[in-house]
Parts: C-alpha cells; structure tokens; sequence
C-alpha cells in the first residue's frame, strides 16, 4: 500500500468513526459500521472485532461525559448494573478470542440481517420532548434490582463482550422497560454500561494480539468527534433520516462480509 493509499485509508477511518459516533449515541448499532468496514481494509473478523472496541471505548466516553455533565445519569442504578455486566463481558470477550474466523464472520453476518431487520420494523429514536423527558425521569418509580435483574445484564454483558454489535440496543430496551428509565437516563446508563465493560473486553483482545492500535485509535478519534456533536446535529434530522442511513449502511455491510468475507469471491 502506497502513502496515498495509506492517507485514504485514515481519512476513510475518521470519517466512518464520526459516523457511527453520531448513530451510537442517538440510537445505538454504531458497531454495524465500523466492524464490517475494518474487515473490509483487510482485517480477520477476530482483529477486526478487538480493534473495534477502541472506537467504541472512544465514543463511550463522549457520550459520558455529556450526560454527566447534564446530570441525566442515575449513578447509583449504573454502578451496581454494571458489576454482572463486566463479569459477563469478560468471559464474553475470552470466548471470542478462542473463536475461529469463518465462525465469527458467519456470527456477524448473522447480526448485521438481524439489525437491518430491527431497524425497518422499528425506526431509531432521534428527538424527544425534553419538559415530558424530565416529567416521566421524575415521576416513573424505578424496580428494585434483584437476581433476575442481574442475570439478565450478566447475559448481556456476555453478548457485549463477545460481539458487541446492537449491544446498546439491547441495553436500552432492558433499562426502558424493566427499570422504567427515561429515554435520556436510558441512554446514559447503556453507554456507561459499554463504556466500564469495553476496557475489559479490549485487555483480553490485546492479550491474544487482536487489537491494530493505529486504526483503531483513528477510528476512535472519529468516533469521539462524532458522539460529541450528536446532541446538535441529531435534533436536526428526523428519524427517517437516520433510518435510511443505517439501513444502507448496514445492507451494504452485509452484502460485503458474504460475498468477501464468507463466500470468498
């Protein structure tokens, strides 16, 4: 590869990276991005999938840091999810790490259907209504976190851990409809789940050399500008919008980890 061919490479990282920055934080799936366009610079699924926890590390903390800042994350309830949540994600991350590649293609393919699926049948989540946000935070009582509740964010963090991908929307339906979150506390809570569990992931990807430092911090780079401006830039568009382009996005991504990744055309 020619230092021309190097440059665009990078460039296409970044600008992928702010992308699925943008659609993590406003509506989660942003690893359908990232992941197939990392495998499709080369990279075996099992790098791929170890480099892509450095963007999504990234991002984590953008989106962290604004809501803390807002004080729309419910620490408590975070803290204590979070605990069966990283225990889940390490052995999550220690079986991917044993996976085969073709296994691991064919897993991701598997997703990327899935998620183009999910969003056709139900559209993303892009704009609410702040004064109602703040009445149902207030007044909706939160469930008492017990042994079910941990076995489920102990499962889920498995699933994080070893793939990652949709991870947060999964996080997001719990946390809405089991522990009656709001839309924005909802949010904060799945990214500060992903963000405590993804250090751990990414140290038994380093472990067993399937991290690619250099793309993945630019990816990361990306992906943190991306989630940093979503909070502007998402009230402006509508969620047809937003639909359109993960669905294009996602398809594409499919198509590619078929013909290429598992067919070998």
């Amino acid at each position: 590869m020619d230092i021309f061919d190097e440059i665009l490479k990078y460039f296409l990282l970044f600008l992928v990276g702010c992308f699925s920055g943008f659609i993590n934080v406003i509506a989660g799936g942003g690893s359908m991005i990232t992941l197939p366009l990392l495998m499709g610079f080369g990279m075996p699924a099992a790098l791929a999938n170890g480099t892509n926890r450095i963007s999504i590390l990234f991002q984590d903390i953008a989106g962290i840091i604004k809501f803390l800042k807002a004080k729309k994350l419910p620490v408590r309830t975070a803290l204590i999810l979070g605990i069966p949540t990283i225990l889940g994600a390490a052995a999550g991350a220690m079986f991917a790490s044993k996976l085969s590649q073709m296994l691991l293609s064919i897993v991701i393919l598997i997703l990327l259907i899935a998620m183009t699926v999910y969003i056709i049948l139900k559209p993303p989540v892009v704009k609410c209504n702040p004064e109602k946000e703040e009445k149902t935070e207030s007044s909706a009582p939160h469930k008492k976190i017990g042994i079910f509740t941990f076995i489920i964010f102990l499962i889920i963090g498995v699933y994080a851990g070893f793939i990652q991908v949709g991870s947060t929307l999964i996080w997001y339906a719990i946390l809405t409809w089991k522990m009656k979150l709001g839309f924005i506390s909802a949010n904060a809570t799945k990214l500060f789940l992903n963000c405590i569990m993804t250090p751990i992931a990414l140290v038994i990807f380093i472990i067993h050399h399937q991290v690619a430092f250099v793309d993945g911090s630019i990816i990361g780079v990306g992906s943190f500008l991306g989630a940093w401006l979503s909070a502007k830039i998402a009230m402006k568009l509508s969620a047809k919008a937003v639909k359109i382009m993960m669905l294009t996005i996602f398809i594409s991504a499919a198509v590619y980890v078929l013909l290429f990744k598992i067919i070998h055309i």
